[in-house]
Parts: structure tokens; C-alpha cells; sequence
């Protein structure tokens, strides 16, 4: 017998809302006891933050028998791409939304891009009974909320976060405008890149605590 029923409302989740964007100097290094890092606040946002996952495939077809029909396909890989609609009136953050480190263009050499890691996590996170408050992980008492453990509603936030280990921002420059009283948001993209070091499925993001993967990443070393 096939059964099929409906799941009570209150048992379904459909909404996430907005997202805070954190950076960390780039590329993390996995190692297994942990490697802490310093995330910093990337700044003010105003609309939708998306990944864009360019996927690729490498699909079996017969053209000679039945057409463009795929019969074997295997996933060739993803090359992530995040748009941030953010607040770029700050000129401290030139160098930083540029893949050269620098809010200049023009070098008479190549030159390596400036790498950061990026964390995206849920705003809710970060609000406490309306009040706002920190969030810290260590391995001991692993993920907390204004020095309380996590809630269980909490760690489910923290479970649709993404985790990008290496990549670079793209180029930014300033927005002129008199509408909006000269308002300036424009869309910075960060461009993932793959990290070797870490274990594997994890080599360009992670999704979701990081502490829960199947090879554990530790983001403190304590």
C-alpha cells in the first residue's frame, strides 16, 4: 500500500530572512585540532544575497538513437559565485572588494589575488530575545548564543549558514547618485576558489555547521 498525507503546518520551515556576511583572512588551512579564525563583520546589506553555482555536467548522450536525451551524467563540479548587495559608501572597504588588495588599478605585473574566506550566516542568529547578542564556538562548549549554549531553534540557524574557505572579491568602485539621498548599494561579488586542505565535498564551501561535517572542521583550536 502507498500512503500519502499532508505534514501539519507547524512542522514545516519557510523562512530564513535576512543574512549577516562575515570575511576571514584567506585561504583557511584544515587541520584536524582546529585552526581559529577572525571573523570580521563585512557590512551593511540591503537585498537578496544569492550563490550563483555555475555547475557543469558530463553527460552520456546518443544523438544517433535517441536524441538529446541525457542517460548517464556525472557532476563535473561548481564554480561559486556570491552576489552581496552592500553599503560601499565606507572607503575603507576599496581595498577590500578589489581582488588586487588594493583600491587602485593598474599593475605593471600579475599579481596573485587578495584571498578571504566568507561566512554567511542568518540574522536571526544573532538576535536574543529581541536583544542583540554575540556568537562564539569553541570545541569545548562548541556553539553559543550571548555565553548561553545554542538553543535548538538557534542550531538551526546556524544549519542553513554557508561557509566559503577561499576565494576573492571582485572590483568595486564608488556609486554616484542623488536619488535616495545618494544612498550606496551596489552588488560586490566574491568569487569561491578551491582549497586543497580541506576534507572531501568541503573543497569550496561548507554548508552548515562546520563542526558537524563528517570530518569535523573546527574553526578555534581550542
Amino acid at each position: 500500500m502507498t500512503t500519502l498525507a499532508l505534514d501539519n503546518l507547524t512542522q514545516q520551515v519557510r523562512a530564513i530572512g535576512r543574512a549577516s556576511v562575515f570575511r576571514f583572512p584567506g585561504p583557511f588551512v584544515f587541520a584536524g585540532g582546529g585552526t581559529t579564525i577572525t571573523l570580521t563583520y563585512l557590512g551593511d546589506t540591503e537585498g537578496v544575497i544569492d550563490v550563483e553555482h555555475n555547475q557543469e555536467y558530463s553527460d552520456l548522450i546518443l544523438p544517433e538513437l535517441t536524441g538529446p536525451a541525457i542517460h548517464e551524467r556525472y557532476i563535473a563540479g561548481f564554480n561559486p559565485r556570491v552576489t552581496i548587495p552592500a553599503y560601499v559608501a565606507d572607503e575603507d572597504l576599496y581595498p577590500i572588494f578589489s581582488p588586487g588588495g588594493t583600491a587602485h588599478a593598474g599593475t605593471w605585473r600579475r599579481r596573485a589575488v587578495t584571498e578571504y574566506g566568507l561566512a554567511i550566516l542568518p540574522e536571526q542568529l544573532f538576535i536574543e530575545s529581541n536583544v542583540q547578542a554575540s556568537v562564539t564556538y569553541d570545541k569545548v562548549n562548541a556553539w553559543q548564543v550571548g555565553g548561553n549554549a545554542a538553543t535548538a531553534a538557534q542550531l538551526d540557524l546556524l544549519d542553513v549558514s554557508i561557509w566559503f574557505w577561499r576565494g576573492h572579491f571582485e572590483k568595486c568602485t564608488p556609486k554616484y547618485a542623488h536619488a535616495d539621498a545618494g544612498k550606496a548599494v551596489k552588488e560586490i561579488v566574491y568569487q569561491s576558489m578551491f582549497n586543497t586542505s580541506m576534507p572531501d565535498g568541503c573543497g569550496l564551501y561548507t554548508f552548515g555547521r562546520p563542526d558537524q561535517f563528517g570530518t569535523p572542521i573546527h574553526i578555534s583550536a581550542t
